[in-house]
């Protein structure tokens, strides 16, 4: 199944994406990467070690809910 996963690099959505990697699923993760909220080096991080589809954007902006919602079965709203 694809899943979009909204603020998947925060504290919940990264062990979401865990499990439901291990499940089989692909994942898309949508998510700001705030500095004062992830730390500066968090896109660098996430991106190392998440096996799919990473979209650094705002859930704010129509053009990145537009490339993160095609193709998905499912949409969980962490952000």
């Amino acid at each position: 199944m694809n899943i979009l996963i909204t603020g998947g690099a925060g504290f919940i959505g990264q062990h979401l994406c865990a499990a439901l990697a291990t499940q089989g699923h692909q994942l898309t993760v949508l998510d700001n990467f705030l500095p004062q909220v992830h730390g500066p080096e968090a896109a660098r991080l996430f991106a190392a070690s998440f096996e799919g589809r990473l979209i650094r954007g705002d859930v704010r902006d129509r053009t990145a809910w537009q490339e993160a919602l095609q193709q998905q079965d499912v949409v969980v709203h962490l952000a």
